[in-house]
């Protein structure tokens, strides 16, 4: 059984000459500049089939998320990475990165969220400190329960939101000398209001990390057959294709997490 890698880097342009093939001037991919795999049949070049091997079907759906995730993490110095973390968002990506910090760079992490459930599900995976916060407006965190988890301040945190408040919050909530990292989408239509003065009086690095690269796929690969992360914890439901209409139009109830999507219902073993 076979999963897709599915984006395409031509090898030719600079930025895949130089390493940087996540930023590949001609880059194609299954579900973004070709037609997706909502279908019970989908058309892709044999170059981006990937042999499972041993990942059951619903541990394969992760290979190009957590590539994701791995990719941003490397952005960051990898391994070297200063904790402790906080992540803005806990959604799907949110909590798929606290259990891969925790995985692969062994910092400490925290999480905040407007939704408290979120938060308690983020704490369940390994987060050791959450706060909820509202979307808009001003945001204080608990000043106490910030400095048992971070005593010296916030080095690095990390918006898998792509809110440009969430942005400005993560500026002021980094310690000087910190860096912000842009993980979640933002509307292309979106502004962010920066204050250069604040960038500049501490010193801060904002970096981003957009998709995934060949060694960040290969490292989710390696990690996910290794079984030092199970994302497979963050599967909430689980549809047939013909249910996806009712999902997308939203006359689905109480769907969190998530969702995956079969062309036919898969086996226990395949889960």
């Amino acid at each position: 059984m076979c999963g897709v890698r599915p984006a395409r880097f031509c090898g030719q342009c600079p930025q895949c000459r130089s390493g940087a093939s996540q930023l590949c001037q001609n880059f194609e991919c299954l579900g973004n500049t070709h037609d997706g795999g909502y279908a019970e049949y989908a058309l892709v070049r044999s170059d981006q089939l990937v042999p499972l091997d041993s990942l059951t079907p619903e541990t394969g759906i992760w290979l190009e998320p957590l590539a994701c995730v791995l990719q941003a993490i490397a952005r960051l110095g990898g391994n070297q990475l200063a904790g402790p973390v906080l992540v803005i968002g806990a959604g799907v990506l949110g909590k798929l990165m606290v259990m891969t910090l925790q995985a692969s760079a062994q910092v400490s992490v925290a999480i905040v969220d407007p939704n408290q459930a979120k938060v308690n599900a983020a704490l369940e995976l390994g987060a050791q400190a959450g706060w909820v916060v509202p979307r808009q407006g001003p945001a204080q965190l608990d000043t106490a329960d910030l400095n048992r988890w971070a005593p010296q301040g916030i080095p690095t945190i990390i918006d898998a939101t792509g809110s440009p408040v969430a942005i400005q919050r993560a500026l002021e909530w980094t310690r000087p000398g910190g860096k912000v990292l842009l993980f979640g989408v933002s509307d292309p239509a979106a502004l962010l209001t920066l204050s250069p003065y604040q960038v500049f009086t501490k010193e801060l690095t904002l970096l981003a990390s957009s998709g995934m690269s060949e060694e960040s796929f290969a490292a989710s690969f390696a990690m996910l057959q290794s079984g030092r992360i199970d994302p497979r914890r963050l599967i909430s439901t689980r549809i047939e294709l013909a249910e996806l209409p009712a999902y997308l139009r939203g006359e689905v109830p109480g769907l969190d997490g998530k969702v995956v999507v079969t062309p036919q219902p898969l086996t226990e073993a395949q889960q």
